[in-house]
């Protein structure tokens, strides 16, 4: 995924670097699976854009990687399709003579390792095996998904060089101090999710900071 001003120099400069990229490497962006996504611009700019550069307008909500991306704000529906999976894997196993502890085996292998990948790139939760904690082995998801989000966290204490994190510090931190932020109530349930676990996690942190 590469991002760009929507200005036609910034444009021209992101195709020369896909043109250096097919010399370099023999490799081209195949231009009937590569899409352009625009957030509030001018439909001539679009078509001046899509003209120059071959590609297709695409539509949000889309999936990068198996996650859910919108331009709004993420709604819970937006995360069936990876309930769905799981529930598709359950539905499997369910035809099967599997014992208690093989299943619990994939519990753990297959079931979790969907909701690790998520939760690491959203800030969401999923009662899986809560109640089983301790008991049968499988993990708790609440848990795991308070740990994954503790790594945006630090991220976002340690104003890492990432773009998502510069992005943050504009748009809602801006002159604030991190671990005394707090959001707004018009801000999106994803980021207010995201500070929530800031607060449970803040003492831990900088004790260890």
């Amino acid at each position: 995924m590469l991002f760009s001003y929507v200005d036609k120099k910034s444009v021209s400069l992101l195709i020369r670097a896909l043109k250096a990229f097919k010399g370099c490497s023999g490799l081209q962006a195949n231009a009937d699976k590569s899409v352009i996504y625009f957030g509030s611009v001018q439909s001539e700019i679009q078509q001046e854009i899509v003209s120059e550069s071959g590609f297709v307008i695409g539509e949000t909500p889309f999936k990068y990687l198996g996650i859910p991306l919108n331009a709004k704000y993420l709604r819970v529906s937006d995360f069936d399709v990876i309930v769905d999976k799981m529930l598709t894997r359950i539905t499997c196993w369910s035809s099967r003579n599997l014992s208690y502890i093989a299943r619990v085996v994939l519990v753990n292998s297959v079931l979790i390792s969907l909701h690790t990948y998520s939760a690491q790139c959203s800030p969401y939760c999923l009662g899986l095996g809560l109640q089983a904690e301790g008991v049968l082995g499988i993990r708790d998801c609440g848990m795991w998904n308070r740990a994954a989000l503790g790594k945006y966290v630090w991220k976002i204490a340690k104003k890492e060089d990432s773009l998502w994190v510069k992005w943050v510090h504009v748009v809602y931190i801006k002159e604030q101090d991190w671990w005394n932020y707090s959001p707004k109530r018009s801000a999106g349930w994803a980021w207010r999710r995201l500070c929530a676990v800031k607060d449970q996690l803040k003492e831990g942190f900088e004790q260890n900071s």
